[in-house]
């Protein structure tokens, strides 16, 4: 379950990983302030890749040679709302994540064969 922050309401929400894989667009339930388009693929790749993860282990499952598996969380939301006064703009050289080595490019089309319908 991911729980999702609309910084511009404050409204809080949830939505399972399970029903990711099929999103086309996400928005606030309160205020409809969209999800920003390139974070939609991530998030679908993410629903379908928890998926396979579980089908790959309900499958390899054996008696006396099984895995689970459960996501642990944080109460905390990331990233931090921005705030009014901030003047410093991410580059897409940069990531939010210290350990992560790649850059971020951002995916901001969505192409019809990305659909799953």
């Amino acid at each position: 379950m991911l729980k999702f922050k609309c910084w511009s309401c404050k409204q809080e929400f949830q939505i399972s990983l399970e029903n990711l894989h099929n999103k086309i667009s996400i928005q606030c339930h309160n205020c409809n302030n969209p999800l920003p388009k390139s974070a939609l693929s991530p998030l679908r790749n993410l629903g379908n890749s928890y998926m396979d993860l579980i089908d790959s282990l309900h499958y390899e499952n054996t008696y006396g040679n099984s895995w689970g598996i459960s996501i642990m969380g944080t109460e905390d939301f990331i990233p931090d709302e921005k705030s009014q006064y901030s003047f410093d703009s991410p580059s897409t050289d940069d990531s939010y994540w210290p350990v992560r080595k790649k850059s971020f490019k951002p995916d901001s089309d969505i192409n019809d064969s990305d659909l799953p319908f």
